[in-house]
């Protein structure tokens, strides 16, 4: 889980990094607007060229059942910084606070 979690964070940010890299060389010709972008180009100005994480804290690796997860589907982070988790097996939401501590579990099958 915690493997998938990074992979989908940094694939986000490499996406990220590249939709946002400005053009390289730009020409006009016959009225039309021509971008040419080479095979190696230079990073945007202003934007990290190393990307360096740092693991705040874990969610979901305790021994109690309520702090764990069996299939996670979605999660959704709110203005406050709660973590919203859909647990998919087990047909609830966990929420954890802005440090990852868990504070509640709701919905269940039904």
């Amino acid at each position: 889980m915690k493997k998938l979690f990074y992979v989908i964070l940094c694939l986000f940010l490499a996406f990220s990094i590249i939709n946002q890299a400005e053009a390289q060389k730009e020409k006009t010709v016959n009225g039309v607007q021509i971008i040419i972008y080479p095979k190696k180009p230079n990073p945007p100005k202003g934007i990290p060229t190393k990307l360096r994480l740092e693991e705040d804290f874990t969610i979901g690796e305790s021994e109690n059942p309520d702090e764990s997860f069996s299939e996670i589907n979605i999660f959704v982070v709110d203005d406050k910084g709660n973590i919203y988790v859909s647990d998919l097996k087990e047909c609830n939401v966990k929420v954890f606070d802005n440090s990852g501590k868990f504070k509640q579990t709701f919905a269940k099958k039904g």
